[in-house]
């Protein structure tokens, strides 16, 4: 899986996909790309037992007018028919968690606008107190908008 910033996620029809990838596409060239300040790693105890480790990234303007424009264009393709079947699974048995089926349907409410925090999730696991919230001087660089299906814990799972 490559390094992501999660924009929106919704759910769509099948026959709107090629629309929605047209609209990002008009949206978003990536020819300079977007440069975030990387403010450094948090912690997260989420829906789950274990804390969710982040890279936290400044949420800068030009990233905040980007979203806007995202969930604007999208809005009406934005449906609420949403379960377990619309998610990739590692196998079979994989059950798709309550936590990730609200994630997806309070994404637009819950973590865009004055809400959105921009991160890229690490994985499950705990940081020394040292590395947490630590200023840090990096940046990093986007290029690409891409549409993804969403697997469980809302990973990116397959590229559409």
């Amino acid at each position: 899986m490559q390094p992501h910033v999660s924009l929106y996620m919704m759910a769509a029809a099948k026959n709107d996909l090629e629309k929605i990838k047209k609209i990002l596409a008009s949206i978003f060239t990536g020819d300079a790309g977007i440069t975030l300040p990387v403010l450094g790693f948090t912690q997260k105890n989420l829906n789950s037992n274990k804390p969710v480790l982040h890279y936290e990234l400044l949420p800068t303007a030009e990233l905040q007018i980007l979203q806007k424009q995202i969930v604007t264009a999208l809005s009406p393709f934005y449906q609420n028919q949403l379960n377990s079947s619309s998610f990739v699974r590692n196998n079979d048995t994989e059950i798709i968690t309550d936590s990730t089926l609200e994630w997806v349907k309070n994404f637009n409410t819950a973590s865009t606008g004055q809400n959105f925090q921009p991160h890229i999730t690490i994985g499950y696991g705990e940081l020394p107190a040292e590395l947490l919230n630590r200023q840090n001087e990096a940046e990093i660089t986007f290029t690409e908008l891409n549409v993804y299906q969403l697997g469980n814990h809302c990973t990116c799972r397959k590229k559409l």
